[in-house]
């Protein structure tokens, strides 16, 4: 992706500077800070947030395009759904600060699938992307065809590149009716069986969790086609990205995620 030339980035220098001004102003500074160390102390439950910060910032290709800056010179004004480089502004600030080393993070939130997302469409070329339709009936090498061109007509993107990976549902109904959902993932989340604990990390098995995620499962749909209102469902990678975050977790009764971890994959070259 050639970055863009001459253009005026008066959103972005803004934003970054005001970021910058209330990171100073609003957040408590560490009174002692140990050498070699780097990043945000917890505060109250903020270790959310700081996870997935640092799990970002720690991604060696994604991270130094923020503290550099040289992402800005990708930034897409002229894309009528992204942030105008807001976002990305946001996250070069904490970049910078997340090395300097002496401040609390003051945000309780988990970011890092929607904040992605949003700093891909701020360096996104497509001046209009449109949703499309992802649902198919065809076969599933013309559904995955007719997918990746729509999604080459409304995504070009450095960001989206290094995390995107493609996932499929097959919904196989016994009517012979065969649904294929394609959708795009830049966060795989896998859900752990309610009895594993964090005390002891060989409780953590990522093999076993992924062969889990992908097994044949049910889905409580309706059919369109005999209105049966379960039908056996699979989930499959159509695309692997070159980066791949696995965020596990586990859902409580409340429908809260809690308890996680982040494991990064990156191919190798």
């Amino acid at each position: 992706m050639a970055p863009i030339p001459n253009r005026p980035l008066s959103i972005y220098e803004d934003f970054y500077n005001d970021v910058i001004e209330g990171i100073e102003d609003n957040s408590f500074r560490v009174a002692h800070n140990k050498k070699g160390h780097v990043g945000f102390t917890n505060f109250a439950n903020a270790c959310f947030c700081n996870a997935s910060l640092q799990i970002l910032l720690h991604t060696k290709d994604f991270s130094e395009l923020y503290q550099t800056g040289g992402i800005k010179q990708h930034i897409n004004e002229d894309n009528n759904k992204n942030s105008k480089g807001r976002i990305t502004a946001w996250l070069s600030a904490i970049a910078n600060f997340y090395f300097f080393g002496h401040y609390n993070v003051i945000n309780n939130v988990e970011i890092m699938e929607q904040l992605l997302i949003a700093l891909a469409e701020d360096v996104n070329q497509v001046n209009y992307p449109e949703d499309f339709f992802s649902i198919y009936l065809i076969d599933v090498i013309a559904a995955a065809t007719d997918y990746e061109a729509k999604k080459r007509r409304n995504m070009s993107s450095s960001v989206n590149d290094m995390f995107r990976a493609v996932q499929i549902t097959i919904l196989d109904c016994p009517c012979s009716l065969n649904q294929k959902i394609f959708e795009d993932k830049v966060v795989l989340k896998i859900s752990l069986n309610i009895n594993v604990t964090f005390d002891d990390n060989s409780n953590v098995d990522l093999l076993g969790c992924l062969e889990r995620h992908f097994q044949t499962w049910t889905a409580n749909v309706r059919c369109e086609s005999c209105s049966q209102t379960t039908i056996p469902a699979k989930i499959y990678f159509w695309r692997l990205p070159p980066i791949l975050i696995i965020h596990l977790g586990r859902w409580t009764s409340l429908g809260i995620w809690f308890e996680f971890k982040f494991f990064v994959l990156i191919k190798k070259s």
